[in-house]
């Protein structure tokens, strides 16, 4: 449940608290479909942790201008549009949210397993249930 008060927990993540994930590359999602790619949820190889935002409370606005801030503008991309999904789509196929909050709101999707066949078996399921939404 998420707190009565507007205020998130930074260590605890309600199932039911929206997440994004910013899309800053045109193969990461199909315009004409409506839909995210799997490959926009892959992790890194390096950390096995896929960066999301937290994005409960927010206006749509303050959504966009987050990723601009944290994601897009400080390695010099744009920011095409975003995935959206709640915790408990990323937790029933057995992934986990770990907080950071390095930046404000930040957390990975983490408990991936080694084998990329499986990565890419969990990541198109994530990308099945998230919500595409472009750039205005």
């Amino acid at each position: 449940m998420l707190p009565s008060h507007g205020r998130m927990d930074p260590q605890r993540i309600s199932p039911q608290e929206p997440i994004a994930r910013y899309l800053l590359s045109r193969r990461h999602f199909s315009p004409e479909r409506g839909r995210a790619k799997s490959r926009a949820f892959l992790p890194p190889a390096d950390t096995l942790g896929t960066s999301v935002f937290r994005i409960y409370s927010l206006r749509d606005s303050e959504v966009w201008d987050l990723g601009e801030k944290h994601v897009a503008a400080p390695i010099g991309r744009t920011l095409h549009g975003r995935a959206d999904l709640l915790a408990s789509q990323i937790e029933v196929i057995g992934l986990r949210l770990k907080p950071d909050n390095v930046p404000e709101r930040h957390a990975d999707i983490v408990g991936w397993p080694q084998a990329k066949d499986e990565q890419l078996s969990l990541a198109q399921e994530l990308a099945e249930v998230a919500v595409l939404r472009l750039r205005p």
